[in-house]
């Protein structure tokens, strides 16, 4: 009765298929018992709540008011509770919500951008610099250093597909510590928490920094590594700042272009190369398989580093749910296929026991395809690659730091806990940058 004297015109044929309304009409029966007095007071708060404006996820927030007010109802009669003081505690209900919404992530992020995120914090340095201490640990044999980027790649595949099956369970902004607290206790989410946080985000910024200078000495010298570092860490923390879906868009910028130089060796590698051998010999003389194969193993698991991240996003993902496994295992099959071709292309154009001794081995290969001018090509690829990876860590790392601060277990929680007008964890991404571009004065 209340709900109809409250509801004007033809909207009610809308708002009765809204999730909120249709939770009301449970309540239905209780009215035709007498209650309707009671909870017609509270029914007509709640409407008046829907038609101010806000949306579905927080008019089905606006449902627990019912399950309160159903539950502190017997006391009316005892007189130890009274509509004044469910009153108050929905007005306060209502100013937490409202508060909330003020300050919410935006969810802006589709499929294709979690996916550059996943692609872009993996392929970064390392695609470009593996071959020579992976042929050096074989003692310049190809054989068994291309089964370890086959087999290695599936199992990072494998990976994948579980923790695709979490990502959908706990589709939550925080990534691994979230999953560790949830299956193995507060303990194991508060240590892995801490450790992204303070050492493998950060660290994993100042060294991608790090890469980008060290590539740029070829074009404007020595001496200007830590100074290139820090500025390439200052941009990024400037575009992540700018809101999510500006760190989403300049992700999706710098996958693409860092893809560019290495599909372009992937096609011209095998037109142009010299067709050398790319399983024999299998190992050097003297080496033990196992041995050789478990260290080969880390440095592929290592350019592997970074596909986690893209789970301490979820909560700005406009459909997490359906988005993020897609993400996950369509990204780690892209890097995977990029892994192994780009690396057998390696092979076509220049001998293992070649590569084991240069410093940049895919600078050496480009050259090798298109003259003096691809090895800078690649450099400059090489700086994109390891700018966009350094971007990603710095969105993904920010938003684990936002979580612990969530949970209240990082100094200073409560202001690295808001978020910007942008709907950014801003003091988050300052954190990260900050301490990255600390950890950048090593050089």
């Amino acid at each position: 009765r209340e709900i109809s004297l409250s509801i004007k015109g033809n909207r009610w044929s809308n708002l009765k298929k809204e999730p909120f309304f249709k939770e009301t009409f449970r309540y239905q029966n209780l009215l035709w018992m007498g209650l309707w007095k009671e909870l017609g007071f509270i029914a007509k708060v709640a409407v008046e709540v829907m038609l101010s404006g806000k949306n579905t996820e927080d008019i089905q927030a606006e449902t627990e008011l019912f399950y309160f007010y159903y539950a502190v109802y017997p006391f009316f009669d005892s007189g130890k509770c009274s509509k004044a003081t469910t009153f108050l505690f929905i007005s306060k209900r209502r100013k937490e919500k409202m508060s909330n919404t003020n300050t919410e992530m935006k969810k802006e992020m589709g499929v294709f951008s979690a996916m550059t995120v996943v692609v872009g914090c993996v392929i970064g340095s390392g695609v470009f610099f593996k071959p020579t201490a992976m042929y050096t640990a074989t003692a310049g044999a190809p054989g068994l250093a291309i089964v370890a980027w086959i087999v290695t790649s599936l199992m990072c595949l494998c990976a994948a597909m579980t923790f695709a099956e979490i990502a959908i369970l706990m589709p939550e902004t925080g990534g691994m510590p979230v999953y560790l607290k949830r299956v193995f206790g507060e303990k194991a989410g508060f240590l892995c928490g801490w450790m992204q946080t303070v050492i493998f985000y950060p660290g994993l910024v100042a060294a991608l920094g790090v890469a980008v200078a060290n590539q740029a000495k070829l074009f404007i010298g020595d001496g200007m590594v830590v100074p290139v570092a820090m500025a390439c860490i200052l941009i990024m923390v400037i575009l992540n700042c700018m809101g999510s879906k500006v760190g989403a868009a300049a992700q999706n910028i710098f996958t693409v272009a860092k893809l560019v130089p290495l599909v372009l060796i992937m096609i011209f590698g095998f037109i142009r190369g010299n067709g050398n051998p790319i399983f024999d010999p299998m190992l050097g003389e003297g080496l033990s398989m196992g041995s050789v194969l478990g260290q080969l193993m880390i440095a592929v698991l290592f350019a592997f580093e970074g596909w986690t991240n893209v789970g301490a996003i979820a909560g700005e993902m406009k459909d997490p749910g359906r988005d993020l496994p897609k993400a996950v295992v369509g990204g780690v099959a892209m890097i995977m296929a990029v892994y192994v071709i780009v690396n057998l292309a390696y092979l076509w154009v220049l001998p293992a026991d070649v590569m084991m001794n240069l410093e940049s081995p895919a600078s050496a290969v480009a050259m090798e395809i298109f003259g003096d001018m691809g090895g800078k090509f690649v450099s400059v690829g090489i700086m994109i690659s390891a700018g966009g990876a350094c971007n990603g860590f710095i969105l993904s790392g920010s938003r684990t730091a936002l979580y612990m601060a969530e949970q209240g277990d990082l100094p200073g929680s409560k202001t690295l806990a808001k978020i910007s007008k942008n709907g950014v964890p801003a003091n988050c991404i300052y954190l990260i940058g900050i301490l990255g571009a600390i950890y950048a004065l090593t050089g």
